[in-house]
């Protein structure tokens, strides 16, 4: 039997899986690890415990031999007892997430379901891939690569010939999962595997739940808001990946990747082996986590972690002792929400021992956490700190508002451009303003394996524990990080690039054990301008707004507002409990399910935000700026009428992905403010629009709700039209896009001399119609009469169209710009009709305001 080292398990599965698959590249694998002393041999009691690992992550998949390619796991996915009409497959491509080139759209599955080879995967796999890592590495660091390349080359690869939506390299992870777990459990419980009983649960389920993040990054002043915003949301990203690898690396689990079955969003779920050690070791890095968090945080972020045990008996069905008053644990479904509710359990008890401790829990010099009521309630506790502010030796944060000395080492302008006007701010915000700003022209994030503070300099340490961070653009840059003398691993991940082993040019040989990765993540690119001195920087959130315009930009005629935009997946949670059923159910198809998710979340999204153009030829990336984008949600600002568009393109891509399915949706809400205002109240105004979008014909959700603050700055609207004027809520489908259709017609027009009056009045209906006073459509019909009898030809084309819209529900009439184009929409009702005419007038008088 070969070590029991955790790493070198870890390496065994990888082998175990590949050379299935691909005898050339197992026996490159088993060449490097050669020259790292380390012999990969067949062993019965490991392969015992691999092949019982194989089953679980199988689960109750049927055998299917002519499958040849993987279907889009969305296609499985049960909506209200409904599946896809259509059967989607993935070509035999590698991960392209970074192009929105239609013939590089490798994420994106289609209907053609020919038969091709996968020899040019694994052909690639070994010369692009294996080849690549260094002789003598140790075997963490060949296990780590094999992962990520695994995921780049494999994601695409059937698992074997099984009907069910499964990747080979969900499968495989979740496989090695299962051996990790099962054998460490046999291993500490001296046990082999045929002394297993059949009512044992040897495996546990975490999860691992941040709450606060949406208040966390919000919840700051207007100055210096556009690089905080950045900051904070990486930071959180860095943060996650920080408390993951302090679980994982923990002495009583000391796991690896393969074991995170899902992180994104602030949100992770691990499988662990169900041993008291490790129980013990959870309970005591929660606390760890919760009080370093406080220390820093205060109550702004709080961590909860909540595990169940569970069994998979010979049927392939879970099992667990676990049971509440809402479910029973008996599936992979339910399983999954047991788990994620014991960690919802402990945010009704938050802090609960901070509060009950009343000795000292973290002393580092000047920074301590005193337990009991003086951490909260003491001289310097949350809730008096507020209060400290004498005026001359302490003032506030220009970014959270909390009360900061007034030192030179708080001072903001250091990270930033020179200002008369001293400004301060916490040592965590200045942490966080120095990583937005870094974040834009960097490629990767450095990490190391131990908690020497030692092996990476001038480096971020998220949790206060020695695990440090570095984020940076050039080589040069990383061997000047690396202590010379560290021995450890040291882990250095491509930020949303999966050219992670070509990258560097030349010279990380040097670096000894250099473990090479990559990760996703939404938004590390932010729209510039030039400054005064000729150097590119990011645009402040006015000048997103269009108020603030250089030479670099094309002047932004029209209304200048910020937009701000949240998005999310409808009925997600519903979607993980109840959309895969029966033999659609196991750990490999979860993990693939929240795998893709991610990956058009936290990767795909920069593709369109950085190669996307609108249909005046526009580009995102000079308008749009995503703050954050992971699990299922998306936040992002920028210029409002670019926004509309990019959230549109977002919701018709992620149609495509998919399936094509319109019952797997999204909805969006966006508000539209002045580029001075406060960016956290924009963000609940936004959140209120995507609530209102949620709620839409009777929660049947599907909609953007755009939210516009500061219209009635038009003086032509009357005080009555003025007050009526909240907001407009669209479904998608077919709704918003006669909207945006008649809008840029009906921009055209108005600065063709169409009479801005007309806003006013069809607002004006549209309030009678509100108030159910029934006599607005025959006076609309009157009224465009004889606004008709006076109107040159266009003019009167579009006010007939209105007339009979306004009675029937339909509108029909050829754009202004291209006879042979026809707008042509039933709505659902008349009423409906006014809404959605209503709403591209002003859309269109926004857009065209100072022509």
């Amino acid at each position: 039997m070969i070590q029991s080292e955790s790493s070198e398990l870890y390496l065994y599965s990888l082998w175990k899986g590949i050379k299935s698959r691909d005898s050339e590249c197992a026996k490159l694998i088993e060449t490097k690890c050669r020259h790292s002393n380390l012999k990969l041999d067949e062993d019965r009691e490991l392969s015992i415990i691999y092949n019982e690992a194989t089953r679980m992550a199988y689960g109750k998949s049927k055998s299917n031999s002519s499958q040849q390619k993987v279907r889009n796991i969305f296609d499985n996915i049960h909506v209200k007892n409904k599946q896809s009409l259509y059967e989607n497959y993935y070509n035999f491509e590698s991960l392209n997430f970074t192009s929105l080139s239609e013939d590089n759209k490798s994420i994106f599955p289609n209907q053609v379901k020919k038969e091709s080879s996968d020899k040019e995967v694994w052909k690639n796999f070994r010369e692009e891939g294996i080849d690549r890592i260094e002789n003598g590495s140790k075997p963490r660091v060949v296990a780590e690569i094999i992962q990520h390349l695994s995921k780049k080359y494999t994601w695409c690869l059937p698992a074997y010939s099984t009907s069910a939506a499964m990747s080979f390299y969900e499968y495989e992870k979740s496989k090695t999962a299962f051996f990790l777990s099962l054998y460490k459990y046999l291993n500490e419980k001296n046990l082999k595997f045929e002394d297993l009983s059949e009512s044992e649960e040897p495996y546990l389920m975490l999860c691992g739940d941040v709450s606060g993040i949406q208040k966390f990054i919000y919840n700051i002043y207007s100055r210096k808001a556009s690089k905080s915003l950045k900051g904070r949301s990486f930071y959180l990203h860095l943060l996650v990946e920080t408390i993951i690898d302090h679980i994982l690396s923990d002495v009583a689990i000391d796991l690896h990747l393969p074991n995170i079955i899902y992180a994104s969003g602030g949100k992770f779920y691990l499988l662990l082996p169900n041993l008291p050690k490790v129980k013990e070791a959870l309970g005591r890095i929660e606390k760890e986590i919760v009080t370093r968090i406080f220390n820093k945080h205060k109550t702004d972020l709080y961590v909860c972690l909540g595990y169940v045990s569970f069994g998979i008996n010979k049927d392939a069905e879970v099992f667990s002792s676990y049971q509440d008053s809402l479910r029973k644990v008996n599936s992979f479904s339910t399983l999954w929400g047991a788990t994620s509710n014991e960690a919802a359990k402990k945010k009704s008890k938050r802090f609960e021992h901070l509060f009950t401790n009343a000795e000292p829990i973290i002393d580092n010099g000047q920074d301590k956490v005193v337990g009991g009521f003086d951490a909260f309630f003491g001289k310097n506790g949350i809730a008096t700190s507020d209060a400290i502010n004498d005026g001359s030796t302490t003032t506030r944060c220009v970014v959270t508002g909390d009360p900061v000395p007034r030192k030179k080492e708080y001072e903001l302008d250091k990270f930033d451009e020179k200002s008369s006007e001293k400004l301060y701010a916490t040592k965590a915000v200045l942490e966080q303003i120095q990583l937005g700003s870094t974040l834009q022209e960097s490629q990767f994030i450095l990490s190391g394996e131990s908690k020497e503070s030692t092996s990476i300099k001038n480096a971020i340490d998220p949790l206060g524990i020695g695990e440090m961070l570095q984020v940076f653009n050039k080589e040069k840059q990383l061997f000047a990080s690396i202590d010379p003398d560290y021995d450890g691993i040291i882990r250095l991940k491509s930020i949303n690039d999966i050219l992670f082993l070509s990258k560097m040019k030349g010279g990380d040989q040097m670096i000894k054990n250099l473990s090479r990765g990559f990760t996703l993540y939404g938004g590390n690119k932010q729209a510039q301008t030039i400054n005064g001195k000729g150097k590119t920087r990011p645009k402040t959130f006015d000048e997103l707004a269009g108020s603030e315009v250089d030479d670099f930009d094309v002047q932004h005629i029209g209304y200048k507002r910020l937009g701000v935009l949240r998005m999310d997946v409808d009925n997600l949670g519903q979607i993980f409990i109840k959309g895969l059923q029966n033999e659609d159910q196991s750990f490999a198809s979860y993990s693939f399910l929240s795998g893709q998710l991610d990956l058009f979340f936290s990767g795909y999204l920069n593709a369109i935000r950085d190669s996307g153009i609108t249909n005046q030829g526009e580009r995102y990336e000079d308008w749009v700026n995503i703050i954050y984008s992971g699990g299922d949600d998306v936040f992002a600002v920028g210029r409002w009428d670019m926004l509309l568009s990019f959230a549109k393109r977002v919701r018709s891509d992620f149609r495509k992905f998919v399936g094509g399915r319109e019952d797997i949706s999204l909805s969006a809400g966006v508000a539209a403010v002045g580029g001075k205002f406060p960016i956290s109240k924009a963000a609940d105004m936004a959140g209120d629009a995507e609530s209102k979008a949620k709620k839409f014909n009777s929660e049947a959700k599907n909609a953007f709700s755009l939210m516009i603050h500061g219209i009635a700055e038009d003086n032509s609207l009357n005080e009555i039209v003025k007050d009526h004027i909240s907001g407009d809520t669209f479904s998608w489908d077919k709704e918003y896009d006669f909207v945006e259709v008649l809008a840029e017609d009906l921009e055209e027009r108005l600065q063709s001399g169409l009479a801005k009056g007309l806003l006013g009045k069809l607002t004006y209906y549209r309030i009678l119609k509100n108030e159910n006073k029934l006599d607005w459509w025959w006076l609309s019909a009157y009224h465009f009469s004889q606004l008709e009898k006076k109107a040159s030809n266009a003019e009167a084309t579009l006010l007939e169209a209105l007339k009979k819209a306004l009675v029937t529900g339909k509108f029909e009439m050829n754009s202004i710009s291209n006879e042979n184009i026809n707008i042509n929409y039933q709505a659902s009702t008349k009423e409906r009709m006014l809404d959605l005419i209503n709403a591209s007038l002003r859309i269109a008088d926004l857009k065209n305001r100072n022509n």
